[in-house]
C-alpha cells in the first residue's frame, strides 16, 4: 500500500463522547498545482538550523519553509 507523501496528508481531528471516539477528516486549504523552485541566500548557521530542525520533525527542508512562510503570513494579515 502506498503511503501518501508529508506534504498531502490529511489532518484527522478527535471527538470523544462517553459512548464512542470518532474521527472527523478537516479540509485543507487547496494548494497551488505547480511547484516552482527558487533561488534564496541564508546564513550557512541558519541554513544548518532548519534543516536539522525540518529532519528531527521528518519534513523536507522546502515543507518547513512553505509551513513556515504560510504561518507567518497569516499571523501578520490583516
Amino acid at each position: 500500500m502506498e503511503t501518501a507523501r508529508e506534504e498531502e496528508r490529511l489532518p484527522i481531528a478527535f471527538a470523544f463522547n462517553l459512548d464512542a471516539a470518532v474521527a472527523i477528516l478537516v479540509t485543507l486549504k487547496t494548494r497551488a498545482a505547480k511547484a516552482v523552485r527558487i533561488d534564496i541566500t541564508l546564513p550557512e548557521d541558519v541554513l544548518e538550523r532548519i534543516d536539522r530542525f525540518a529532519a528531527d520533525r521528518g519534513l523536507s527542508r522546502s515543507t518547513f519553509l512553505a509551513r513556515a512562510a504560510s504561518r507567518e503570513m497569516e499571523r501578520n494579515a490583516g
